[in-house]
Parts: C-alpha cells; sequence; structure tokens
C-alpha cells in the first residue's frame, strides 16, 4: 500500500506511486587550469538513480544573506530521502537529458522521508567549468 507524506507548504501529498520520473544525481567535479589552458575542466561522476516527482514553478529568485542573487528557481524535484553527501555547489541532477543546478534542498519535516530540491534548468550541456 502507498504511504503517502503529506507537504505542507503546497498542501499535496508526495506517494510512493507519485515519483514517476527516474532522476539522477551526480557529483561534478572541476579540475583546475593547467598551464596549456586557461580554464577549468569539469566531469560528472558517481551518478545515483532515484524516482522523484518534477514539477515546474515561476521564476522564484533566491538570495543569500547578503542580497546577492544566488539563482532563479525553475524546477521543484522531491524525491525519497537518501543517504548521500549534498553539496549544493557539486550536485547536479540530470533527467531525460537536462541537467539541473540544485540551489537549495531541504528535508521539509526534518524526518528523513523526503527531499525537495530547488532547481534552476541549465540545458543539455550543463553548466560551464567557471560556473
Amino acid at each position: 500500500m502507498a504511504r503517502c507524506k503529506k507537504i505542507r507548504r503546497n498542501k499535496t501529498r508526495v506517494c510512493v506511486g507519485d515519483r514517476d520520473s527516474l532522476v539522477t544525481l551526480w557529483d561534478r567535479d572541476l579540475k583546475a587550469p593547467d598551464n596549456n589552458s586557461d580554464s577549468a575542466t569539469q566531469k560528472y561522476s558517481d551518478p545515483c538513480p532515484i524516482w522523484a516527482t518534477i514539477g515546474t514553478i515561476s521564476g522564484k529568485e533566491l538570495f543569500d544573506g547578503a542580497n546577492q542573487l544566488v539563482g532563479v528557481v525553475t524546477h521543484v524535484i522531491s524525491s525519497e530521502f537518501i543517504l548521500r553527501d549534498i553539496s549544493i555547489a557539486r550536485t547536479r541532477i540530470s533527467f531525460e537529458g537536462n541537467y539541473y543546478k540544485v540551489l537549495k534542498f531541504k528535508d521539509p519535516e526534518e524526518r528523513h522521508e523526503v527531499l525537495v530540491f530547488q532547481c534552476s534548468l541549465l540545458g543539455p550541456q550543463g553548466d560551464a567549468a567557471n560556473q
């Protein structure tokens, strides 16, 4: 039987059957430029496929404490809680050929059942190594 968990913020329930999109979490590794190059290189490694729900939202801007624009949230991705080292600077999510930059993530009720990622769409190439 499907267990539903209510997410209070948007008054919806996330059930096991609702997680119908297979997304992949990636670690983004940056390598410093060598003497022959003036730009850093990047590679995506350590894939972690998870089932999730994906929703779009209309341009919520995120700021840090100093009123610096962090990014514009275009998608919200909800998944089951996973035990994985997630870093906003290093974690990327891929789905159907597009990459998403994680701007913020949280465990809404702090019960280690659901993770909610607020993401920005990067496109099919991911992001440049200097971002």
